[in-house]
């Protein structure tokens, strides 16, 4: 399990295992580096277009697998997948409201399923 450190303004929320950041140290040589969370999430409201375009164009480049934007306005979550890191764009993007369950992938056998409906609380 791990917890992955991000930069100050990006994102929200950092989701990447089942393991809870209060259990690292505070100590910051202890967490991992950034690399390659399989999963981001941001909680947008005023953001909302910069977690749109720059954010998304950010994490696309980077290969983050999974880019989900807990749309508050909206209230519905848009779920980025399939990133391409030459055009910095995502091949699949979901819109998902009320009941629907987002499904973040976790690792090869690893799935959590979260309600939007949970989300927006």
């Amino acid at each position: 399990s791990r917890v992955y450190r991000v930069p100050s303004g990006f994102p929200s929320l950092a989701a990447a295992s089942s393991q809870c950041a209060a259990d690292w140290a505070d100590d910051d040589s202890q967490l991992p580096p950034l690399p390659h969370p399989p999963a981001i999430i941001e909680i947008s409201d005023s953001s909302l277009r910069t977690d749109r375009s720059t954010k998304a164009r950010i994490y696309a480049s980077s290969g983050i697998a999974q880019y989900a934007i807990v749309n508050l306005i909206d209230k519905q979550v848009e779920l980025h997948e399939a990133p391409d890191k030459a055009t910095g764009t995502y091949a699949k993007i979901t819109t998902l409201r009320g009941d629907d369950n987002v499904i973040f992938i976790l690792g090869k056998r690893k799935k959590l399923a979260v309600p939007v409906s949970k989300l927006m609380r």
